[in-house]
């Protein structure tokens, strides 16, 4: 389960009570030290954000720790897979060049977004820690494909009320919590 903080949070609000910060509290996050082991826990979040954002709605516009941009992007990925799906689909040759033309600029302008979504955290990242930061922009448009596969994942197996997120199942873990 992903985003199981934001989650109880959204809970505590909705029933009416107050969050504060505790600054003397410690949180420890353990960060996969390999590639595929984040890209792995980036597609978990973005199949977990589907039940959150259906179970809570309202929230997606971002907090004081994801703004509106690290919301957008899976959204803005899958439309690039989906482009570059048209794109291979329109190499056949019955389909008008037309199309073709459309498909692959539509590519191109999706990628020069996904990756200009990443900017205003990759700037902010590069300040505090140095111009080696700056290799989070590619890294970021990775990882919002990645959160888009788990999002599509997500609505998949919500449609058809299946897999971890189907409501009932959540409905259930919540009046057991």
């Amino acid at each position: 389960l992903k985003g199981q903080d934001a989650e109880f949070a959204f809970r505590v609000i909705e029933s009416g009570r107050r969050l504060r910060f505790e600054r003397g509290s410690v949180v420890r996050h353990f960060h996969a030290d390999r590639l595929s082991r984040y890209l792995r826990v980036q597609r978990q979040q973005g199949y977990w954000r589907v039940a959150l954002h259906l179970e809570h709605r309202g929230h997606a516009r971002g907090d004081s720790y994801s703004g509106v941009l690290d919301h957008l992007q899976p959204f803005v990925a899958a439309a690039l897979m989906f482009a570059a799906l048209c794109a291979l689909v329109s190499l056949v040759p019955v389909i008008p060049g037309a199309v073709h033309l459309a498909a692959f600029g539509a590519v191109v302008v999706l990628v020069v977004l996904l990756v200009a979504m990443q900017l205003p955290m990759t700037l902010a990242m590069a300040r505090r820690a140095g111009p080696a930061m700056l290799a989070f922009a590619p890294l970021g448009a990775v990882r919002a494909v990645w959160r888009a596969c788990g999002l599509v994942h997500g609505v998949i197996d919500r449609a058809l009320g299946r897999g971890a997120i189907a409501a009932r199942r959540l409905a259930r873990r919540g009046s057991s919590a």
